[in-house]
């Protein structure tokens, strides 16, 4: 009688090639279980930086713009989307404005919109401004929203308007991480 076992053969059988196919679909699912994570942690870090960036830019901005101006206008029935409006010299004046997930800041010459500048976040913020007597203007910001990936934002800024009587102080709060 024949044997169907050949000690000399050199193919596989069937078995392992199922075995040693498992095997390498389990790695390619655990690799690519890891990469989505990593790409996961990445895109949070990106947002993070970005709207560190964004607030970094909007604090440099809002300062200037509150150092320069000579005075505060309080408009009575100013749209809710109104922050604030600061006027300047040369009958220009600058608004800033709020919207869902930005905040926009508009110049105006005599009454005319001569330029727009948009500081975008990744989530929906609140902004509000507190004024006092001596001109000192603070601009806050705060998530609406406890974020699902990444810390929420706390942002003050302030300044003074007439650059001349005293310099314009910077506090930003430390962020807090919701993991």
């Amino acid at each position: 009688m024949k044997s169907f076992v050949d000690s000399n053969r050199s193919g596989v059988s069937l078995v392992e090639l199922i075995i040693s196919m498992s095997a390498c679909a389990v790695l390619l699912t655990l690799s690519v279980t890891l990469l989505h994570r990593v790409l996961h942690v990445q895109k949070r870090a990106t947002a993070a930086v970005d709207a560190q960036r964004t607030l970094w830019r909007l604090e440099a901005t809002f300062r200037s713009d509150v150092q320069a101006a000579s005075s505060l206008d309080d408009e009575v029935g100013a749209p809710a989307a109104h922050l604030i409006r600061l006027k300047l010299p040369n009958e220009k004046s600058i608004e800033y404005r709020r919207e869902e997930a930005c905040i926009e800041r508009v110049l105006l010459t005599q009454g005319e919109v001569t330029g727009r500048e948009r500081f975008a976040f990744s989530q929906a913020v609140e902004p509000t401004i507190v004024r006092d007597e001596q001109g000192l203007v603070t601009l806050a910001i705060y998530s609406r929203d406890i974020p699902i990936s990444g810390s929420p934002i706390v942002f003050h800024v302030t300044a003074r308007t007439n650059r001349n009587r005293l310099p314009a102080t910077l506090t930003l709060l430390k962020e807090v991480s919701h993991e």
